[in-house]
């Protein structure tokens, strides 16, 4: 994020039409979560998403020595719903954090921006030519991509919404918890997998 702005600075007093009020705080945006601060965030972040996720695993296959049957018993099913609420949490965060870096990109691909900045290939926000790999991937392929990675983002608002309606072990095993909870964590696997599926497709 920070090559968007960075290498061209002495360019901006040249841009035309000139760098927007809009343009300004997105840069400001782009560069706090691209700080220090939120790097440490992500590194925190993804250590707890392994370590919860670990614990939600043993807890699922029944590895576990606090009560017996060792896959439906209390306090391993509050232990159980904790760690998927936890989970759920961590990737809200995670998907809160990235959803502006993925709508600046789709205003820019789409040429939906104000003022428009080219959007051809090797051009970045700013209609400037750099290296960064990103920019260039073909526009139809790059547009496709952002797709996918803003449905997922919203498909895991959605899914927050969901256990934050249906909190505890008995709301979300039982109809229509089980329904909503499970429907929404298919809704983004599904959208994952596409987007994998599509990004790692030949252009």
């Amino acid at each position: 994020m920070e090559e968007v702005e960075h290498p061209h600075r002495h360019l901006y007093s040249t841009l035309s039409p000139p760098r927007s009020c809009g343009e300004s705080f997105r840069d400001a945006l782009l560069r706090v979560l691209d700080g220090r601060l939120f790097q440490f965030l992500g590194l925190v972040i993804l250590f707890l998403v392994v370590v919860d996720g670990a614990f939600f695993f043993f807890l699922l296959i029944g590895a576990q020595r606090m009560c017996r049957p060792r896959t439906d018993c209390e306090p391993r099913n509050w232990w159980y719903n904790f760690a998927v609420q936890f989970l759920v949490a961590l990737f809200t965060w995670m998907s809160v954090v990235s959803m502006p870096w993925r709508c600046t990109n789709a205003i820019h691909v789409f040429g939906i921006g104000c003022p428009y900045r080219s959007n051809g290939p090797g051009k970045n926000l700013y209609g400037l030519d750099v290296n960064d790999i990103w920019f260039h991937i073909p526009l139809n392929k790059r547009r496709w991509i952002l797709l996918f990675l803003i449905l997922n983002c919203v498909t895991q608002y959605f899914n927050q919404v969901t256990r934050i309606i249906y909190y505890s072990y008995e709301l979300q095993n039982t109809s229509p918890g089980n329904i909503w909870t499970n429907g929404k964590f298919l809704c983004i696997s599904i959208v994952e997998y596409s987007c994998i599926f599509f990004c790692t497709s030949s252009t």
